[in-house]
């Protein structure tokens, strides 16, 4: 509506009153620093805009986000260049933005070698996993990891000893043979 002096003008244009969107919780809420993961993010109040749902990275990266229901958003984490924790906001119509949850980008983590690469079939062995990205002072999110290592269909804890170490136990094994896999949750 349009007012000119004492004139009223219509021009058909619509506007839309929506709920305030609440945001919950984000999962994952830790990224490799590269980015690409796809983020759900949980809530309450996500309108079904037709691709009007926006995320939000740190200060400026913008990202078209996907509508599954009122409840539950995705979007895809971009490379932001930086490690440690961003903060993830949502809008509806890229002006009005609610948020603030953390998102931690960490440290590329890759697993180059293990030692020994033989134990016993009755477990005990102290095994060092060899790789990058275990840790970083930049990354204050590592204290909430749960690291852990798979001997087979077995998981048991790991301990992080520095950036470029992890230490399991290795379980006790009914044949010999199989792949070790670290996990970080």
């Amino acid at each position: 509506v349009i007012r000119s002096v004492d004139k009223y003008v219509a021009n058909g244009l619509n506007f839309f009153y929506l709920a305030e969107i609440e945001l919950d919780s984000l999962k994952p809420n830790s990224v490799p620093e590269s980015g690409g993961v796809n983020i759900s993010i949980s809530g309450r109040n996500f309108p079904n805009t037709d691709n009007d749902i926006l995320c939000r990275f740190g200060l400026s990266v913008v990202e078209v986000g996907k509508w599954i229901s009122a409840s539950l958003i995705q979007c895809t984490a971009p490379a932001l260049g930086l490690l440690g924790p961003h903060e993830v906001y949502v809008s509806s119509n890229g002006i009005d933005w609610v948020g603030g949850l953390n998102l931690m980008y960490e440290a590329k983590r890759t697993v180059i070698g293990i030692r020994p690469i033989r134990g016993r079939l009755d477990g005990g062995t102290d095994v060092t996993i060899i790789g990058t990205g275990f840790k970083s002072m930049n990354n204050i999110g590592d204290s909430m990891l749960s690291p852990f290592c798979s001997f087979g269909p077995i998981d048991v804890p790991a301990v992080i000893l520095s950036a470029t170490e992890a230490s399991c136990i290795s379980p006790a094994l009914s044949e010999s043979g199989g792949s070790v896999n670290v996990t970080f949750n």
